[in-house]
């Protein structure tokens, strides 16, 4: 990966399968703390929260928080409750996202309406994707 030599600002391992023990290698990668301005692990059934929420749960601090403007968690299928808690601290806590897609992501009812919320308070979000994640379901 080019981020882990510090060729790049992106992590984008969209596509790989990579799993919850190479997210949380990742995670470890992000405590040197270099700007980290895309995040794609779009396309990752295999992560979990186990891995997700505390990767997520690093791009909070600086120089990560100031740097970061798209973050997607497309289709990692396996994404719960603590993944939905930390995207939404994540929301509350970086003011440059513009980018951010959780579509194929079951978003469950207790973090639906938290999630907006923090969305809605983002400056500079331009661009969300929320298709299929449980948010339009009919009752």
């Amino acid at each position: 990966l080019p981020f882990a030599v510090g060729a790049s600002a992106r992590i984008n391992v969209a596509g790989r399968d990579i799993t919850d023990r190479e997210l949380l290698a990742l995670a470890e990668m992000l405590k040197v703390r270099r700007p980290v301005e895309e995040v794609d692990l779009s396309g990752n059934a295999l992560l979990t929260d186990r891995a997700l929420a505390p990767f997520l749960e690093q791009l909070l601090d600086d120089p990560v928080a100031l740097s970061l403007r798209r973050l997607s968690l497309s289709r990692c299928v396996r994404a719960a409750a603590a993944t939905t808690e930390a995207v939404v601290e994540l929301l509350r806590s970086v003011d440059g996202l513009r980018h951010l897609d959780l579509s194929h992501t079951q978003i469950g009812a207790r973090w639906q309406l938290p999630l907006c919320e923090a969305a809605a308070l983002q400056p500079c979000l331009e661009h969300v994707n929320l298709g299929d994640t449980g948010l339009c379901r009919s009752a």
